[in-house]
């Protein structure tokens, strides 16, 4: 063999086992990007498991609180509509008190009222005889006078 067929074997030689190396490399690269791929899908699968997961007790423990909070909330209603409704039945038992004092205060009004009508008619009545005895006295003076 001659040094022309050497040269020939190593250019096929080293042509063939750059192609082996090339096509090995890629062959590695698809598998390891494969398994990267699956590995991925996996993770995506396995985190968006746990974040519902999560969302879902999340949402849970919110709704708890949620129905924990109106609860408070509806008792504090309660408890105020209670205490504003006794304070207004106080209020409504002062108010007959005030109510039925003043129908009294009234009454005594309209009877002293009454009784000073009553009053100003009789001093009037003996005004007039007052004026008529003083008349008739005068009369009376000047018929003794003369």
């Amino acid at each position: 063999m001659s040094k022309d067929d050497l040269q020939a074997i190593k250019g096929i030689v080293d042509g063939s086992v750059n192609q082996a190396i090339t096509e090995s490399e890629e062959r590695i690269v698809q598998q390891v990007d494969g398994r990267i791929n699956q590995a991925v899908a996996k993770s995506e699968e396995n985190m968006s498991g746990r974040i519902d997961k999560a969302i879902i007790g999340s949402e849970r423990r919110t709704d708890k609180k949620i129905d924990e909070v109106a609860m408070q909330s509806h008792q504090l209603f309660n408890d105020l509509a209670d205490t504003v409704g006794e304070r207004f039945d106080k209020m409504d038992a002062k108010i007959d008190n005030l109510a039925s004092q003043m129908d009294s205060l009234i009454g005594d009004y309209k009877s002293l009222r009454d009784e000073e009508a009553a009053n100003a008619n009789f001093n009037a009545r003996a005004d007039d005889r007052l004026d008529d005895h003083e008349i008739r006295i005068g009369k009376l003076e000047r018929v003794v006078a003369a």
